[in-house]
């Protein structure tokens, strides 16, 4: 049996130690993302929704695969930019802000949507993962129709109508499914589509 050089079992040794190294990162960087995840749920849950965004985005950093972050991070940049809109009733320069949240929970939402689909065809998280998307897509739905309802970005009406109609066809909820047609319909009256809006209310009432 051949033995190994002096210089091949070093270079053997120096493989090991670093993927060692590889394997203990990926150990730290979970717990690390693991921690500040569960963080940005508490300072969620206590309404500190800048705290939250700032503890999701860490953990986002550490681990981008995970679609429950993204669906966390534009769930506490939503309601930010609810408090915000709130706000510019007093102090209109908070209208900016809001609507820097509302398209950040746009895009951070459609990132959580991407790797929700991976799974959908995965007949064992399938039925999750459909929960899921309708879950995504109302927050979606939600900070399109703030644009457009409140901010005045009137080509995400339709988006939003869009985007209510699909978590409806999603959820096994029959009042969510209720619920989410007449947001569409709502949005589409309350930025002044009309006729659009007419139709879908009279589809909501054909069916009901």
């Amino acid at each position: 049996q051949k033995q190994m050089s002096a210089a091949e079992q070093k270079k053997a040794q120096e493989e090991y130690e670093k993927k060692r190294q590889e394997i203990e990162k990926q150990k730290a960087d979970f717990e690390g993302m693991k921690k500040m995840f569960e963080q940005g749920q508490q300072l969620a849950a206590n309404k500190d929704y800048a705290g939250a965004i700032s503890a999701y985005n860490e953990a986002v950093k550490l681990d981008p695969d995970q679609q429950a972050i993204w669906g966390n991070l534009s769930l506490a940049l939503y309601n930010r930019g609810v408090t915000n809109l709130n706000e510019s009733i007093q102090d209109p320069s908070k209208r900016d802000p809001a609507k820097q949240d509302f398209n950040d929970a746009i895009n951070a939402v459609g990132k959580a949507l991407a790797l929700n689909e991976a799974i959908l065809s995965d007949p064992a998280k399938s039925a999750g993962a459909k929960k899921s998307k309708s879950q995504y897509l109302k927050i979606k739905a939600d900070a399109e129709s703030l644009l457009a309802r409140r901010l005045g970005v009137m080509e995400m009406a339709d988006a939003a109508f869009k985007d209510y109609r699909e978590a409806g066809e999603l959820t096994d909820v029959p009042a969510d499914k209720k619920l989410f047609e007449l947001k569409g319909a709502e949005t589409l009256f309350e930025s002044g589509k009309a006729e659009e809006a007419v139709t879908a209310y009279t589809a909501i009432l054909a069916a009901d």
